[in-house]
């Protein structure tokens, strides 16, 4: 099966699944009231929808050429600003004062990772922009890990460290000969992997018991969602990062767990929603 049927294949399957979640977000929209956080969601869905329709289209006409900036790379952009926007509304910053040093962290990881996108691209001003509004996202998505509390400082600094090793890892590649290099790539990817296991695998977790506590006092109940929806917002970004940094058959992996992210997302959206409107009342968008 020849590499272009694969990328086909696999942009058709997160094609109907982000066709669902529209499905299901209209069937919601018109039946509920609904927040701005579920409208924020809804954009970035289709967002993403339309940025793979282009490549999908691009895969098929003209599969040997290379854009530099196109259509799917401005869709992105407004993508990472879009679930920016969406973590800032549900997480306030008011109050938190130890938010400063995760954001400086989160900021110099960011350079790295446009650092990291130009030496594998050499699209200076594509990357330098995606990697900002892709920064700012990463930034409100550690600002809402820390607000919801959703790690305790073991497994964030567990996480950070992931992060960076994997960082100074990638960067090492460029220098090392090659057969080294091969080595440092399969580390990388037992990290990048493990990393996203490990963050599906505690968002079902906390969804589930998000969902349970629906029927519980308000308060226990937004405190259990809002960890959900930060630690799926941490693994969405984290198997965005696992695509990034893949190729191959590794990259196919990575996005097709992206696909199975965007749903699991949806059901901790849907969680938050409940914490938001739990009547069936019809109505429009909450501001």
């Amino acid at each position: 099966m020849s590499d272009e049927l694969i990328s086909i294949i696999v942009n058709l399957i997160q094609i109907v699944s982000f066709c669902f979640i529209l499905f299901m977000i209209g069937r919601r929209m018109r039946s509920r009231r609904f927040s701005r956080l579920l409208l924020f969601f809804l954009y970035g869905i289709i967002l993403a929808l339309l940025s793979i329709l282009f490549w999908l289209v691009h895969d098929i006409m003209r599969p040997e050429a290379r854009i530099p900036f196109g259509a799917n790379e401005i869709g992105e952009i407004s993508i990472s600003l879009m679930y920016a926007s969406l973590l800032d509304i549900r997480f306030k910053a008011a109050g938190y004062k130890n938010l400063k040093p995760a954001t400086l962290l989160t900021i110099i990881y960011s350079l790295a990772v446009i650092a990291l996108w130009i030496g594998w691209t050499g699209e200076w001003i594509k990357d330098i922009l995606s990697g900002t509004a892709f920064g700012y996202m990463m930034c409100m998505s550690v600002r809402s890990l820390i607000i919801s509390k959703a790690f305790n400082k073991i497994k964030l600094t567990v996480l950070a460290l992931g992060a960076y090793i994997l960082i100074g890892l990638q960067g090492l590649i460029f220098i090392v000969p090659e057969n080294i290099g091969k080595v440092v790539d399969i580390l990388c990817y037992i990290i990048l992997f493990s990393g996203i296991f490990w963050l599906l695998i505690y968002s079902v977790y906390l969804i589930r018991t998000a969902f349970r506590a629906i029927k519980g006092s308000s308060e226990d109940q937004k405190k259990r969602v809002d960890k959900a929806l930060a630690v799926t917002f941490a693994a969405l970004i984290w198997a965005l990062n696992t695509m990034y940094m893949s190729a191959g058959t590794m990259y196919v992996i990575a996005y097709i767990i992206e696909t199975v992210v965007y749903l699991i997302l949806f059901m901790a959206i849907s969680a938050a929603e409940e914490t938001e409107f739990p009547d069936t009342v019809k109505g429009g968008v909450s501001v």
